[in-house]
């Protein structure tokens, strides 16, 4: 009798077992935005955020391709498709809802930040109106400004990505973008030019930045258990 119960259970088990499906293959998704994200034609190859992803992906045991993409595209595929990780997303109340936030990578201050050879002087953000700003589409600063009566095309400016966004506050395209020490000294090594070049007018208190790795709503929750399990048991990028 044991031994028939033993083998019942024994095939009940390998049943369940054999039927649950596989994990999906998950879709990551990032941006060049050095020192967190850095890349050559297009691959990732250094940044803090990316090695900080890619070896705690790899220590979940997971099935992923990482893909580089202008941010505005990548936050839409992340917004509409399940099994998609985001990084380096700033998690802010109006977010809050719309993805699982995994775990805390970096954070920033941020300010408004002008070329010295535009002479730019203001020192607030209703100043801030009177000028063109460059900012990428679906960016925490984007969200911010524009809820902040900013408005496209008339004190906003639409940018590909950081990079461009820097290249037009340079060329004096614009006159002032969102910045901080850290980015525009990673801006300096891949152009040449100098942190004392620019001018950090205003530092927007609500604007201090943390930087996430999260998933899209509708993601497989075995993927979700297994990169918390991961965090939790190495002690790495531990949510604050």
């Amino acid at each position: 009798m044991l031994k028939k119960l033993l083998w019942v259970l024994l095939v009940i088990g390998t049943y369940v077992t054999a039927t649950e499906p596989p994990l999906p293959k998950l879709m990551v998704l990032t941006e060049d935005l050095p020192p967190l994200q850095i890349t050559e034609n297009n691959i990732l190859v250094d940044g803090i955020a990316f090695h900080a992803v890619r070896h705690l992906l790899d220590s979940s045991e997971l099935n992923y391709s990482m893909d580089v993409m202008p941010w505005a595209r990548a936050y839409k595929i992340a917004q509409e498709q399940p099994n998609v990780l985001l990084f380096s997303l700033v998690r802010t109340p109006h977010r809050e809802n719309a993805f699982h936030w995994l775990t805390r990578i970096a954070d920033m201050d941020m300010y408004l930040v002008s070329a010295k050879t535009a002479h730019v002087g203001l020192t607030t953000l209703e100043e801030a109106r009177k000028v063109l700003i460059g900012v990428k589409r679906n960016d925490v600063v984007y969200e911010y400004l524009s809820a902040n009566g900013f408005v496209d095309n008339q004190n906003l400016l639409i940018m590909r990505d950081t990079q461009d966004t820097y290249d037009a506050l340079i060329n004096h395209r614009v006159q002032l973008a969102p910045a901080n020490p850290e980015l525009i000294n990673a801006y300096c090594k891949l152009t040449g030019c100098n942190l004392e070049s620019f001018r950090f007018n205003v530092l927007m208190p609500d604007m201090h930045q943390d930087f996430y790795l999260a998933a899209s709503m509708g993601t497989d929750p075995r993927i979700l258990k297994r990169i918390r399990q991961t965090i939790v048991a190495t002690g790495e990028l531990a949510a604050k």
